[in-house]
């Protein structure tokens, strides 16, 4: 029987060494036909890639007419994919040989099924294990832990023409994609460790921009989905206490007054309440 694609969206800029250890876990997957969709993102000079190198994947090279933010970025890549099932990948992470096969086989045998994600290992500056992003596909516990990372999973692409990626967001996008996905679609999750996210502190990280970078992305993913932080008491107390105090911290004065407003306005101190009344 025919295997049927698999479309893999890359977005890179400047990190040309890195990117070409991503593609090389690309190249070496236990599955064909693969094709990259590698979107070069205003690098300083454009991406060439010697595609005889990777004999095993088709690498098509899209260059953007300005710079995108990552959700914009991963949508401008889902508009050139061919395959019936779609995976992302960080230019500075990579997968483990065995991640797509897995998951595409586990999606050709369970036709209800709409995404699979496996686990993913975090490593740190030096090597490290910081442990693993694995759990289960339940929306208030991904908002919660937020473990269902992008490298992890395998889409199918018709899903992908209901759900993208919120350009409004330029951080927390894999977060509120993935909760979205998993509200409303069958997911299953495949308990194996399919990729490494490399948490190496570098500067060039989008986990490394700035305060009010994160405040205002933070925000918008608690409007977006108060009513599932609301209906959880552990994801409304993270979200808002985390956000007052990293607030005061900063002496953001604003900040802390929003997000102890949130507090009492989306359930965390009523719910503190009605645990005193109860006992």
């Amino acid at each position: 029987m025919r295997k049927k694609l698999v479309s893999v969206v890359v977005v890179t800029r400047n990190r040309y060494q890195l990117l070409l250890r991503a593609l090389e876990s690309i190249s070496t997957q236990e599955y064909a036909p693969i094709e990259v969709v590698l979107i070069d993102n205003q690098s300083s000079d454009p991406i060439q890639i010697q595609t005889d190198h990777f004999k095993n994947i088709k690498i098509h090279v899209h260059r953007t007419n300005r710079h995108l933010n990552s959700s914009e970025a991963r949508n401008y890549g889902i508009s050139f994919v061919s395959g019936e099932y779609v995976c992302f990948l960080d230019d500075d992470d990579y997968y483990l040989n065995n991640k797509i096969s897995i998951s595409a086989k586990y999606l050709e045998r369970n036709q209800d099924v709409d995404m699979v994600y496996g686990n993913t290992l975090m490593l740190g500056k030096d090597g490290e294990n910081l442990g693993l992003c694995s759990g289960i596909p339940n929306p208030t516990a991904v908002l919660l832990h937020r473990y269902v990372h992008l490298n992890s999973i395998m889409i199918r692409r018709e899903v992908l023409n209901h759900v993208l990626f919120d350009e409004n967001l330029t951080r927390c996008v894999d977060v509120d994609f993935t909760v979205r996905v998993v509200s409303n679609y069958k997911v299953f999750q495949i308990d194996r460790v399919f990729a490494v996210w490399n948490r190496d502190d570098r500067n060039d990280q989008i986990t490394k921009s700035g305060w009010k970078s994160m405040a205002r992305n933070w925000l918008l993913l608690c409007a977006k989905h108060q009513k599932l932080i609301r209906s959880d008491f552990r994801v409304s107390s993270y979200y808002y206490k985390k956000m007052a105090g990293l607030s005061l911290v900063n002496l953001q004065l604003l900040g802390f007054l929003i997000y102890s407003y949130c507090f009492i306005r989306f359930g965390w101190l009523e719910q503190i309440l009605d645990m005193f009344i109860d006992s």
